[in-house]
């Protein structure tokens, strides 16, 4: 059955469903800041209680979002998706009927119910667009998916200038019917991919103490930044509870067949490093938001909305930034982006230490726009980097662990920074500062603006190491597999890019070894006659060697050691015949005008249908990015036979270096099915036939842990697969024995496959003395 999750143009329903709701929650906080002071009257509510219907919402949320992950890969994103949906609507209304008889308590609760719709959404929306685009355009899917969080900055404050004049309950109402809409258009266009979720056992016990640890540490530091009265015995007890309950939980981890929290993606490391440089970034700029607002109302003296209304740069940044971020982070990588993105936030952080009464608007004001940059353009590439880094099936517990580090992050940074800022103050001071505005007094503007030097100080330092941690390279370990050795062949021409850049890549992934080869063709001395032969020979010679020096020079940079080997001969006897000390050759082509076209004429040809090791095929016009190819979706064609079972195991194999989905696709081929009698139903038959090819290719992926999608389809096999090609990041295509190409499985297919694909071909020759099994 053909996965519509897989359709074209449904990555943009998916981003039109994260965005509406991205964007009706983050407006729904940034509307909510300019209200608080009608609340606080209107509720008859006191400074700090009315701080906790802020920090309530991102408390519950960061708690509960990475059990709604690992919900969502056993169940399914779009369920739990559209449940959060109604949820968060239905506490949006219900906050509407809060009383002042119970002091805010109650709007407090209702805040609960919508902080749960929100964690339901906030774990599923990445993983979402991480299912539905592809890996060369994620970047860009995650970055339009920032415009919604810039836009929700931007028009909150609007928004809740608009709305307060008819009551506070109006910046709740307008959610409701966005809510029901949002909700209505998630049932109706989300589609669940086939056979992408594994409903194994739930980590009840885990997810109980990892709820009880971590709610007592981030009430205990949120009490800590913000008391409701509470002695600080009950607060280091809070704190005593969380440490011990989060490191039970875990321990717990390690020990489950199922954890809600797999401790194993740490192993990743582009998903440990991504995780750890988001949290730190997050502790750095957690605080930040509240410290302007401060700022803004205590030394500017400007009111709620007005403040409002000036941090809106901020939010317009995101717009504009986040896509580009995203779409780069595509092109070349995401690592020089977050690079950029943190220094650039280190500077803010540095400028604002030096902010006070007399700074210029302007200044401020070019501060802000840098720090939007700066967190723009860390936003998505960091997002791809962790996400990309995660197995499919687990992408739900990836998510939800991101944005849970992310939280705690803030919640630390508000515990670290709010009582440096208010410390000494009097709660007329405070309730100034960060509801009424209009201006404190000049004692009480000293002491806030010395302890906003310090907390963007420490700041500072703190994203001085979140940058450092950014420019580690780590070269995985090497993975457990018999492939070790790859041979990039090479002529020194631009042409062969994308294929030195996709060895690379892979060499650096699998910690391959890897040796760059360049042929002097006995021919090339004919086209220098006119030259004495120990002068061409020379010049030959230096040619090759440069070529080799620059793929070593290029392997340098990626930290992947290359071995120079320059050879005389026949350049397609000399590959086939080094390919037997060789596990994968990688060769480069020129176009996609056939096979005759191959780089050094018909060498490449020769190749494929000689080498002793299997050959991966690029085109010069397949994009390869900076960090090489980026294996996340892989296509293994099927029919059945037990020729086709080397290509199925490579290609499983690879999978499991790379964390990537896999494919089956079999096609239903009618004018292909002659073994048919004329008594049967060819078009049943064939189906039947292709259902059987698919169902062992994942049972041999479930013996590895990898979940396959079957796809099967109706038409020309040729046809079918350079279409499909498209939508993944490698082909993998079997071949019987080396009779030719026309002999590569399903006659010409393959040879097809390798002229016309639209991405990196990896052929793979059944063995001619044994049958594999």
């Amino acid at each position: 059955m053909e996965d519509t999750a897989d359709k074209p143009g449904y990555e943009w329903i998916v981003l039109s469903v994260t965005t509406i709701g991205v964007l009706m929650a983050v407006m729904q906080s940034s509307a909510l800041l300019i209200v608080l002071p009608d609340i606080m009257g209107s509720l008859h509510m006191d400074l700090f209680t009315v701080m906790w219907v802020l920090l309530i919402y991102m408390l519950i949320t960061t708690a509960m979002i990475p059990m709604f992950g690992r919900l969502a890969d056993m169940y399914g994103r779009k369920n739990l998706y559209v449940l959060g949906f109604a949820v968060f609507t239905l506490g949006s209304l219900l906050c509407v009927f809060a009383t002042p008889s119970n002091h805010g308590y109650d709007l407090i609760a209702f805040r609960v119910v919508q902080a749960i719709g929100g964690a339901l959404m906030m774990a599923n929306a990445t993983p979402m667009v991480t299912d539905a685009f592809k890996a060369h355009r994620l970047g860009l899917g995650l970055g339009i998916n920032g415009i919604a969080i810039g836009a929700g900055l931007a028009l909150g404050p609007v928004i809740g200038g608009a709305l307060a004049p008819y009551g506070w309950e109006w910046i709740f109402l307008y959610n409701v019917p966005i809510g029901i809409f949002g909700t209505i258009w998630a049932y109706t266009r989300l589609r669940e991919p086939a056979n992408r979720y594994k409903s194994s056992g739930f980590d009840w016990m885990g997810c109980g103490t990892f709820l009880v640890g971590m709610t007592s540490f981030l009430l205990a530091i949120s009490l800590y930044a913000f008391p409701m009265g509470l002695s600080m015995g009950i607060i280091y007890a809070l704190f005593i509870i969380g440490i011990a309950g989060i490191l039970a939980f875990l321990w717990l981890e390690l020990k489950v067949k199922t954890p809600m929290l797999d401790l194993h993606l740490f192993r990743l490391p582009d998903f440990a490093i991504g995780c750890t440089v988001n949290t730190i970034n997050s502790l750095t700029r957690g605080a930040t938001l509240f410290l302007l607002i401060f700022f803004l109302q205590g030394a500017y003296g400007q009111d709620p909305l007005t403040a409002g209304l000036t941090l809106i740069p901020m939010g317009l940044t995101f717009i504009v930034v986040a896509p580009l971020s995203g779409r780069a982070a595509d092109m070349w990588g995401v690592r020089l982006l977050t690079i950029i993105g943190l220094a650039l936030t280190s500077f803010t952080m540095l400028g604002f230490a030096f902010i006070d009464h007399s700074t210029p608007f302007w200044w401020l004001v070019v501060l802000m726009l840098i720090s939007g940059i700066g967190g723009s353009l860390f936003m998505s590439p960091n997002s791809k980097s962790v996400m990309n880094a995660a197995p499919p099936d687990k992408r739900g517990v990836a998510s939800g662990t991101r944005i849970m580090l992310n939280n705690v992050g803030s919640m630390i940074s508000m515990a670290v920074a709010m009582p440096m800022v208010l410390m000494g103050l009097s709660n007329e001071d405070i309730t100034a500062l960060f509801l009424y505005g209009g201006g404190v007094s000049s004692s009480a503007l000293t002491i806030f603006e010395n302890g906003l030097h310090e907390a963007f100080l420490i700041f500072f330092v703190i994203s001085l190491v979140a940058l450092a941690i950014s420019f580690i390279r780590v070269r995985p370990a090497r993975a457990p597999v018999d492939r070790t050795k790859i041979l990039i062949t090479t002529d020194g021409s631009d042409k062969t890019g994308p294929a030195i850049q996709c060895g690379l890549g892979m060499a650096r992934v699998m910690g391959a070894d890897v040796t760059a080869m360049c042929v002097i063709e006995e021919n090339d001395y004919e086209d220098m006659m006119d030259i004495a032969i120990p002068e061409a020979e020379s010049i030959l010679y230096q040619q090759s060697a440069d070529a080799v020096e620059s793929v070593v020079a290029r392997g340098r940079t990626m930290g992947v050691q290359v071995k120079p080997l320059v050879v005389s001969g026949n350049p397609s006897g000399e590959i086939t015949r080094a390919s037997s000390s060789y596990d994968l050759i990688i060769m480069g082509t020129v176009g996609r005008t056939g096979i005759s076209h191959l780089l050094l004429g018909s060498v490449a040809e020769n190749v494929v249908r000689s080498a002793n090791s299997p050959v991966l095929v690029v085109h010069s016009s397949d994009r390869v990015g900076a960090d090489g190819l980026i294996v996340k979706r892989i296509l293994i064609p099927a029919d059945g036979s037990e020729n086709t079972r080397p290509a199925i195991a490579e290609g499983l194999a690879l999978a499991k270096i790379f964390g990537a989905e896999v494919t089956v696709l079999s096609i239903a081929d009618p004018g292909g099915s002659s073994h048919v009698t004329a008594h049967e139903d060819v078009r049943q038959t064939s189906f039947a036939i292709c259902r059987k090819a698919t169902e062992f290719v994942i049972g041999e992926g479930q013996n590895l842990g990898i979940t396959v999608t079957p796809l099967i389809l109706m038409g020309a096999p040729s046809d079918e697969i350079v279409r499909e090609s498209a939508n993944y990041d490698l082909v993998i295509v079997g071949t019987v024995g080396r009779t030719g190409l026309v002999h590569i499985r399903l006659g010409s297919v393959a040879e097809r496959t390798v002229r016309e694909a639209r991405c990196p071909v990896l052929v793979v020759r059944a063995k001619e003395e044994k049958t594999p099994g």
